[in-house]
């Protein structure tokens, strides 16, 4: 039959503006065009700069306090994970350019994010395999992320897929997609190296890409995992943990989907870690649930000699980066500079 990793003809891409809409994964309701033009993100990071002025404390302390309340309404069901909460309020640069019309072979869609109109100028190519646990999420919530990432790396394309999520797929499914993504990517431009970044959830679709020794994927040059899911038996450590963005119980669940639907993938935690790229940065928040498991992680890709390195924010909080678009929050963008920084060719 037909190979998953075949590239069908590319369509001209279609280019995406605040007016054209989302995703109807992403924002589905009667309410989507009226939310779209909420200055949601404004209005984050005044709530922010009011609370640390009214308490005298910092903006990311009160960041998290916020975070708190909002994340405790989310419950382990499709319903209630999938609402589109992060795109709502990370939008992307005005200067930011996003192709809307690259197609893989299963029918996935891929986005092409990019900060002003001149990628050419640009030293790498960025593949970012989003998070949401792999059941949720889609590059329209991550489209303010990538347009920040694509200016820390002066103007780089960021190809983002829009994977096959669970349960409605499996992980293989995802991991397919994520490697036609890199193969496009790789043939686009072959003397610039490639360069990946995942979060959460999307690291399981990208890890096991790598394990599978795929050319396109051996061909990645650096590879920052952030706050990364990396085994899909999860247990919620025994210590206190005071994390502010991701519960406990929702990452029981996804991770339990993980499990259910892994299509015939490998738990990334017991793989073969000697298939990691060469730079491989993996950032965690000291108070996330995932923290004992990535540290873990982390040593055992030492001991296949993997080289990869671990930084520990004190203080942030699950995924921090992504809501690198706040102006009030030092640490968000101090975080997606230090991932800029990283993936930069030395």
């Amino acid at each position: 039959g037909r190979s998953c990793l075949a590239t069908p003809p590319t369509p001209s891409p279609r280019r995406w503006s605040p007016r054209s809409g989302c995703p109807a994964s992403s924002l589905p309701g009667a309410h989507s065009a009226l939310l779209q033009r909420l200055p949601l993100r404004a209005l984050l990071d005044g709530v922010v700069s009011f609370l640390a002025y009214a308490t005298g404390r910092t903006p990311l302390s009160q960041l998290k306090r916020v975070l708190r309340l909002l994340t405790s309404r989310v419950r382990p069901t499709l319903q209630s994970f999938r609402r589109p909460a992060l795109g709502l309020v990370s939008p992307p640069l005005p200067t930011t350019v996003i192709d809307t019309g690259y197609t893989l072979s299963s029918g996935a869609s891929v986005w092409v994010v990019r900060d002003g109109d001149s990628p050419a100028a640009a030293a790498v190519r960025v593949v970012h395999v989003h998070g949401g646990g792999m059941a949720s999420a889609d590059a329209w919530a991550f489209r303010g992320y990538c347009s920040l990432l694509s200016r820390a790396l002066g103007g780089a394309e960021v190809w983002c897929p829009n994977y096959r999520l669970l349960p409605e797929h499996t992980v293989r499914d995802a991991v397919d997609d994520v490697l036609e993504t890199l193969a496009r990517v790789r043939a686009r431009r072959p003397a610039r190296p490639v360069v990946c970044t995942a979060d959460s959830g999307g690291a399981i679709a990208l890890l096991c890409a790598f394990q599978r020794g795929h050319p396109a994927a051996r061909a990645v040059a650096r590879c920052v995992l952030l706050s990364p899911m990396v085994n899909v038996h999860f247990a919620a450590p025994a210590r206190p943990v005071a994390d502010h963005c991701c519960p406990p119980d929702v990452l029981a669940w996804c991770c339990a989907l993980c499990r259910q639907r892994s299509g015939g993938e490998p738990n990334p935690f017991d793989g073969d870690l000697s298939t990691l790229p060469r730079h491989t940065c993996v950032m965690v928040a000291s108070e996330e649930y995932l923290y004992d498991d990535i540290v873990e992680f982390v040593r055992r890709a030492r001991r296949a000699g993997a080289r990869a390195r671990l930084r520990v924010h004190p203080d942030a909080f699950h995924a921090w980066p992504v809501l690198g678009c706040l102006r009030s929050v030092r640490e968000c963008r101090e975080g997606i500079d230090e991932i800029g920084a990283y993936l930069a060719p030395a």
